[in-house]
């Protein structure tokens, strides 16, 4: 993948402001040169079988929408473009490679589909996306959980190789048929955080929410006494949790979190409080 980002060019301008005549001190070229955008990790490509497998471990489709962060030489949003009919967008500080995977994208014939922007990856708009692709560092990739988190309920996100620190990965991928790579996917969670009025049938009970990435946990109060939650998790935005509403069993509740903000399954309902 994807791209990274090259000191090079910084480097250049400053080595030939250094060689001409009569050079000023380092603290007036600094403040005469533009300053270069911050690199963050070196460009090295994908393995295009690695790529392959980050585009099926998002399950990616016609209908989806991939930005790949640091997108190098473009080869994953060309990759799901061609392979897997989506539309998609690089992204790259890197302005040489931003053009060479331009004239990829004409050659390989997807150039309506996929769109390269110039632009640092944490300031582009990503809000559009149902996919995003990564391989940068696991610097880079905590910088970015924010604003992954952020993104609308069942966004997948692969990286490859890194993590994001305490949010687990969902799911992973590694072997010999990667060639010793590893893959990890998440898929971005509801907020649900907080307090619930919750009903299941004709009862009603208050729920405490309590979450950490997809996992959650929490009390119920039933018939006057706190309970915990079991079970809790989140999946995009299906929930699910275990309460224990009469004789001491528990009662597995499985929905959605709905557009508007409620969460809603077969027999049961809850608004926050």
């Amino acid at each position: 993948m994807l791209a990274k980002f090259s000191s090079a060019i910084a480097r250049a301008v400053v080595l030939g402001l250094l060689a001409t005549a009569g050079a000023p001190a380092p603290s007036a070229i600094a403040e005469r040169a533009r300053p270069s955008p911050r690199v963050d990790v070196p460009f090295e490509p994908t393995p295009h079988a690695v790529v392959d497998a980050m585009l099926r471990l998002a399950k990616v489709g016609p209908d989806d929408v991939v930005i790949d962060l640091g997108s190098g030489d473009g080869r994953i949003p060309i990759a799901a473009a061609r392979a897997y009919g989506a539309t998609a967008m690089g992204v790259d500080l890197d302005p040489g490679l931003i053009r060479q995977a331009r004239e990829t994208a004409e050659r390989r014939g997807v150039a309506g589909k996929v769109s390269f922007v110039e632009g640092d990856l944490f300031g582009v708009d990503i809000g559009k996306a149902t996919v995003v692709t990564l391989f940068l560092s696991p610097e880079a990739n905590r910088r970015l959980r924010p604003r992954l988190l952020d993104l609308a309920p069942g966004t997948r996100i692969v990286s490859h190789e890194h993590d994001m620190g305490r949010w687990q990965p969902d799911r992973t991928a590694a072997g010999r048929s990667l060639g010793g790579h590893r893959l990890l996917a998440w898929v971005v969670p509801a907020k649900v955080d907080g307090v619930w009025r919750l009903r299941v049938g004709e009862r009603e009970v208050d729920v405490r929410l309590r979450q950490s990435y997809q996992q959650l946990d929490g009390s119920a109060v039933i018939d006057g006494r706190e309970h915990p939650i079991r079970n809790g998790r989140l999946a995009g935005a299906e929930v699910s949790l275990d309460l224990p509403l009469g004789s001491g069993s528990w009662h597995p509740l499985r929905g959605q979190v709905t557009p508007t903000g409620e969460l809603r399954g077969d027999g049961w309902d809850a608004r926050r409080q």
